[in-house]
C-alpha cells in the first residue's frame, strides 16, 4: 500500500496537456487538428518534458491531412485513418512511450449475430490496419444501449441482468503471447466519473 501511495504522488505531479478546441476562447484562430499539427504540437511540448504517454480521442475524428486530400473522396477517410494508425504507431516508438487511440466501432459488426455486442479486433470503423498495428485492442460496450434494464443476457457459461451502469470491458488482442479474450464486468460511477469491477459479479469470465 505504501508503494502505491508513492506512486500515486508521482503520477499527481505529471502535467497533462490538452491539444483541442477550447470552448473558453473560441475567437482564438487555430489550425486543423489534423495529425501532422497535433505531432507538431507533442514535439514543442517534448522540447522541454519527456512524454510519458499519448492520448487521442478519437481516431476517425481527426481532420483529413492536406496530403491525402488528391486522393477519391469515397477513399480519403479509408486512406486517412489508415495512414494515421501508422503514423501513431511511429511515434510510440520515437516518443518511447505508449499512445491510446479511442477506436469508433462499426455500425454493422462482427458480433450483429451475437447477444454480447462487444466490438471485435475488425470492428474499427474505416480500416482493418487498425486491428493488424495495435498492440493491445481493450473492447468496450454498454448493454444498456441495446437493451432495457432487467433484460437477461448469457455471456460464456454466466447469466448476467443489464442494469444502467453495466459496463463489459474486453481485452481483445494482446501482442507478444499475453493471453486475451477475457472479459470484466464493471460498473460506471456517472457521478464520479469512475469505472469499478463488479465485486458482486464474476470479476472476469472468458468469452
Amino acid at each position: 500500500m505504501k508503494a502505491l501511495e508513492r506512486t500515486a504522488v508521482q503520477v499527481a505531479g505529471i502535467p497533462i496537456y490538452r491539444i483541442g478546441l477550447s470552448f473558453a476562447r473560441p475567437s482564438v484562430f487555430y489550425e486543423q487538428l489534423y495529425l501532422s499539427n497535433l505531432i507538431r504540437a507533442i514535439d514543442i511540448i517534448a522540447e522541454k518534458r519527456d512524454i510519458r504517454g499519448v492520448f487521442v480521442d478519437y481516431l476517425q475524428a481527426l481532420p483529413i491531412d492536406p496530403e491525402v486530400y488528391a486522393a477519391e473522396i469515397s477513399q480519403q477517410r479509408r486512406l486517412q485513418v489508415r495512414r494515421d494508425i501508422y503514423r501513431l504507431k511511429q511515434a510510440a516508438a520515437y516518443y518511447k512511450a505508449p499512445v491510446w487511440v479511442a477506436v469508433q466501432a462499426k455500425q454493422e459488426m462482427s458480433s450483429a449475430a451475437s447477444q454480447i455486442k462487444l466490438p471485435g479486433i475488425y470492428d474499427g470503423e474505416e480500416s482493418s490496419s487498425i486491428a493488424q498495428r495495435a498492440d493491445k485492442i481493450v473492447s468496450i460496450w454498454l448493454p444498456k444501449m441495446h437493451y432495457l434494464p432487467g433484460y437477461q443476457l448469457r455471456l460464456g457459461e454466466n447469466q448476467l441482468t443489464v442494469t444502467e451502469d453495466m459496463l463489459l470491458v474486453k481485452i481483445a488482442k494482446q501482442r507478444g503471447s499475453f493471453p486475451s479474450g477475457r472479459v470484466w464486468i464493471c460498473k460506471v460511477d456517472y457521478e464520479r466519473g469512475i469505472i469499478r469491477v463488479d465485486n458482486n459479479a464474476l470479476s472476469s469470465v472468458p468469452f
